[in-house]
């Protein structure tokens, strides 16, 4: 075999050599499988960080998204007293 790095060694290599086992297509599904539980792992993990920051800081998500809000909020009425603003009032009235 070549010189297989990366992902060549999970989905190259050792599915070569364990269809030189015996019994191959049953180690095989397994060897596959462990691979699909260690994504799920993976996930799991993941989305258990998340939750658990945003469960335990959810009072300074909250000031920021109060924050970001009255930002918006502001920003929108900026807009509105711009210049043209006016404009477009008399065309309509």
């Amino acid at each position: 075999m070549d010189d297989v790095l990366g992902p060549g060694l999970a989905f190259v290599a050792y599915p070569r050599a364990l269809s030189m086992m015996p019994l191959a297509p049953i180690w095989s599904a397994l060897f596959f499988f462990m691979l699909f539980l260690l994504g799920i792992g993976s996930q799991v993990s993941a989305v258990t960080v998340l939750l658990f920051h945003t469960e335990h800081f959810s009072c300074l998500l909250s000031l920021y998204m109060g924050w970001l809000s009255s930002r918006v909020v502001s920003m929108r009425t900026q807009a509105q007293k711009g210049p043209g603003s006016n404009h477009s009032r008399d065309a309509v009235g």
